[in-house]
């Protein structure tokens, strides 16, 4: 788990509150078949998809329904604020 988490507090100081923390090992530890991308896309913590490990998966699908992170940013209205993330695209 130290490997998924590490990404997300090396880009964004949001981790380091104990709620978003408690928030990003929950939805680590209940969609392990999701990517980086699908997490920070899930929790709103878009300036994580700026990290290199991160932006590597955005285009990868989950197993259970085929979505993308991208998918998973408009279902949580997030769309907007993910444009730079095309850059990796």
């Amino acid at each position: 788990m130290c490997n998924r988490l590490s990404p997300f507090y090396e880009s964004s100081p949001k981790c380091f509150n104990i709620t978003t923390l408690q928030e990003l090992t929950t939805c680590l530890y209940q969609n392990p078949d999701w990517s980086l991308s699908h997490v920070a896309s899930h929790l709103g913590l878009t300036e994580c998809l700026n990290h290199e490990l991160v932006a590597a998966s955005v285009n990868t699908s989950t197993s259970d329904k085929n979505r993308t992170a991208l998918h998973l940013a408009a279902r949580v209205k997030l769309l907007l604020e993910i444009g730079p993330v095309f850059q990796f695209i």
